[in-house]
C-alpha cells in the first residue's frame, strides 16, 4: 500500500483496483479485484475465494494493491488477465479455483439485481435454502453468533435508526409493502410460514421469553406507546387500519382462523384473569397506556 499511489475514486465514489492477498507463511496467494466506497487504507477486504473463507489462520493473510482503474469493467478485464497468467504459467502457489473476471464487483452487483430474470432465480433459490434443514441449522448458528455480540447490536440498532430516519427509505419501503400486499402469492406464503412457526413449541418459548424481555424494558415500552399515540393521532392510518380490518372481518377464512384462536386462548386467559398479581399487573399497564395517552393529546 506504501508504494503505489492512491488516485481520487470516481464519479459514484468508487475506487476500483486488482489485489493480491499472501500467505505470509508459505506464499500461497489469491488475487482479485475490489470496486468499493470504502477508502482502500481502511478497506479490510481480502477476498472471497473458498481458499480465503477456510483459511486456518487469517492473521497471516496480507492483500497488496496491484494497480488502480478507472472503472469497473477495467478492472474486470486487470483480473482476468493477472488470475489467468497465473494458470497459464502453472503457478502452485496461486490459490483461485476460477478464471479471472468471474466474479462480481459492487456495481455489477446492482445491476444485476435490477435484472427481473436473475431476480426470479434469485427467488427461486431463496425458496430452495428455505426448506434445506442444514441451511437452516447453519444459518441459525450463525445468526445466534452475531445476535449474542454486543458490538454488533450497537451497530445494527445505530444503522437501524440511521435507515428509519430517512424519508426516501420510508417511501421505498412502504411503497414495496404495498406491492408485496397486493400479491396473493406473497400472501399465502407468509401466512404458511407463519402458521409453521404458530405450532413450533421452540419458537413459542423464544417469543413469549423476548415479549417478556421487551415488556420488562421501561424504554421500549415508552416507545411503544409514543409510537402508538403518533400513529393513532395519523388520520390517514386511521382509515387504513378501519378499511384493513373491515376486509379481514369480511374474510370468511379469517372468522374461521380467528374463531379457532379464540377456542385455543381461553382457557389461558381465564387462567391468567384469576391470577391475582396478573390482574394487577394487566390493570396497572392499561391505567400508565390511557394516562401516556391522554398526556400526548394534551401536550398536542
Amino acid at each position: 500500500m506504501a508504494s503505489i499511489i492512491i488516485p481520487e475514486p470516481d464519479a459514484n465514489g468508487y475506487w476500483h483496483f486488482t489485489y493480491i492477498t499472501t500467505d505470509t507463511l508459505d506464499g500461497r496467494w489469491y488475487g482479485g479485484k475490489r470496486s468499493t466506497n470504502k477508502h482502500p487504507l481502511f478497506d479490510r477486504y481480502l477476498g472471497s475465494g473458498n481458499w480465503i473463507k477456510k483459511h486456518p489462520a487469517r492473521e497471516r493473510l496480507k492483500r497488496e494493491i496491484v494497480a488502480f482503474y478507472e472503472n469497473s469493467e477495467e478492472v474486470f478485464i486487470a483480473e482476468a488477465a493477472l488470475v489467468t497468467l497465473a494458470d497459464v504459467l502453472d503457478n502452485p502457489f496461486c490459490m483461485n479455483e476460477c478464471d479471472g473476471g468471474e466474479g462480481m464487483t459492487a456495481e455489477f452487483a446492482k445491476i444485476r439485481s435490477a435484472r427481473p430474470e436473475f431476480r426470479a432465480q434469485h427467488t427461486t433459490e431463496m425458496r430452495r435454502r428455505a426448506t434445506d434443514p442444514e441451511y437452516q441449522a447453519k444459518y441459525a448458528t450463525g445468526r445466534q453468533r452475531m445476535v449474542a455480540d454486543p458490538k454488533w447490536r450497537e451497530n445494527t440498532t445505530a444503522a437501524n435508526r440511521r435507515t428509519a430516519a430517512d424519508p426516501k427509505w420510508r417511501a421505498k419501503i412502504t411503497a414495496a409493502n404495498q406491492l408485496r400486499a397486493a400479491n396473493p402469492e406473497w400472501r399465502e406464503a407468509v401466512a404458511i410460514t407463519m402458521r409453521g412457526k404458530a405450532a413450533d413449541p421452540q419458537w413459542q418459548a423464544d417469543h413469549a421469553a423476548a415479549m417478556l424481555r421487551r415488556s420488562n424494558d421501561p424504554e421500549w415500552r415508552k416507545n411503544v406507546i409514543t409510537a402508538g399515540a403518533k400513529r393513532s393521532a395519523d388520520p390517514a392510518w386511521r382509515r387504513n387500519l378501519s378499511a384493513a380490518m373491515k376486509t379481514m372481518a369480511a374474510d370468511p377464512a379469517w372468522q374461521e382462523a380467528n374463531a379457532a384462536k379464540n377456542r385455543r386462548i381461553a382457557p389461558a386467559a381465564k387462567a391468567r384473569w384469576a391470577d391475582p398479581v396478573w390482574r394487577e399487573k394487566s390493570i396497572a399497564a392499561m391505567l400508565r397506556a390511557h394516562a401516556a395517552k391522554r398526556a400526548a393529546k394534551t401536550s398536542s
